[in-house]
């Protein structure tokens, strides 16, 4: 356990203070970040959000860009703090976009009761970015110039849109490259712990066509696409291991025109999950050869993938980096922060350094109109992701 010397104490004092004292302020860029609503597909919106953060991460000293991904795609905000200093840098990552139509909350959605604060996306993740901001800025104050700090926001993240022309998954993973670690400001666990690990994700469309006919007058003509996709499901269900290590579910089914007509055409959709590229992998394979069997001569059957997040894995470096985060915690006098492994994906899985996971504010009822986030911590976990930051020569040196 590393102990806090004079020094230390001093800068922890100036630090905490610096960020007990922006209670105010960053309260009131939290809430107009939020009441500047932007679904994952309300493109203009998501423009004036946007043009909002950079303003604000300008203001903190960054050399920001908005990096277009297509007319019908919101930018990504990219910036760095620092550019000239020598160090590896650190990053803050993550989406700015929300699941939240604009007007779902009514006006002014933004608002605080018994030390929660409530609106579209204030914990998923805008909560999280108003985190970094505050941590860039209590950074600048006690002097940091170790290493450059970076950001790079989505905002297309929610509706997993990573095929615009310049492609948001490419533009985040570049944005790592050199990174000593990352921070992913994701939703934020509710007992104030962060996460080592996720699940990946990915949706599989499968098409049978058959023959239409007239079940009365031609039946033996008619090739049920409906009959051959039963089969197929049955098989797919049970990709499925009993450790649930991976999930494979068939969650949408659609087929047939009619009663008193042969169907022609079958469609259904899996929702997988993994925790491994390996097992991804696998699962990609098991649902191909499956497919590729046919059970009714004259059907015939397509795959395809949709909506693909890769695992975040469990690495040696994720490790090494919350046993960091643990450390700098004690060292400054703070809660350590617990570890957790979770079931929904996040763009964690495309940062090429050791990054955590869910670094944002905790809270809780992600996608929900109870969503909501704490209020205290949120500056607690400005102060840890500081700490964490100021003590990383020793991550390095580990």
């Amino acid at each position: 356990m590393q102990t806090c010397g004079a020094d230390c104490a001093k800068k922890r004092e100036e630090l905490f203070g610096f960020i007990d004292g922006k209670r105010e302020e960053m309260l009131a860029f939290w809430k107009e970040l939020v009441n500047h609503e932007g679904r994952y597909d309300e493109v203009e919106n998501l423009r004036e959000v946007a043009a909002f953060l950079k303003k604000g991460f300008e203001e903190a000293g960054f050399k920001c860009e908005l990096v277009e991904t297509g007319s019908e795609f919101a930018p990504v905000l990219t910036g760095v703090l620092g550019a000239e200093r020598k160090g590896a840098p650190v990053l803050f990552t993550g989406h700015y976009d929300t699941v939240f139509k604009k007007g779902t909350y009514g006006d002014n959605p933004f608002h605080i009761e018994n030390g929660r604060a409530y609106g579209p996306g204030v914990l998923d993740m805008k909560g999280g970015i108003a985190i970094s901001l505050l941590c860039a800025m209590a950074l600048n104050h006690v002097g940091f110039d170790a290493r450059p700090i970076r950001i790079s926001y989505a905002g297309d993240e929610e509706g997993d849109r990573t095929v615009a022309p310049n492609n948001t998954v490419n533009l985040l993973n570049e944005s790592s490259k050199g990174c000593i670690f990352a921070f992913n400001m994701e939703t934020g666990v509710a007992d104030g712990g962060v996460c080592i690990g996720r699940k990946g994700a990915a949706d599989y469309v499968v098409t049978v066509k058959g023959v239409a006919a007239h079940p009365g007058n031609a039946f033996a003509k008619g090739r049920n696409a409906i009959e051959e996709m039963a089969h197929k499901i049955l098989e797919i269900q049970r990709l499925t291991p009993e450790d649930l290590s991976y999930t494979v579910s068939v969650d949408l089914v659609e087929g047939g025109v009619s009663s008193n007509t042969i169907p022609d055409r079958c469609q259904i959709r899996i929702d997988t999950r993994a925790n491994t590229n390996k097992d991804a992998a696998h699962i990609k394979e098991s649902i191909e050869n499956i497919c590729a069997k046919t059970y009714i001569e004259g059907t015939s059957t397509e795959v395809t993938q949709e909506g693909t997040f890769p695992p975040y894995e469990t690495t040696d470096g994720v490790m090494k980096l919350y046993g960091h985060l643990v450390a700098s915690a004690e060292k400054y006098g703070l809660a350590v922060p617990s570890k957790s492994h979770l079931g929904g994906a996040s763009d964690a899985s495309r940062i090429d350094a050791p990054v955590l996971c869910s670094c944002g504010v905790p809270g809780s009822g992600n996608h929900t109109n109870s969503e909501y986030a704490d209020v205290e911590g949120f500056f607690e976990r400005a102060k840890l992701l500081c700490a964490a930051i100021l003590e990383a020569d020793s991550f390095a040196e580990a």
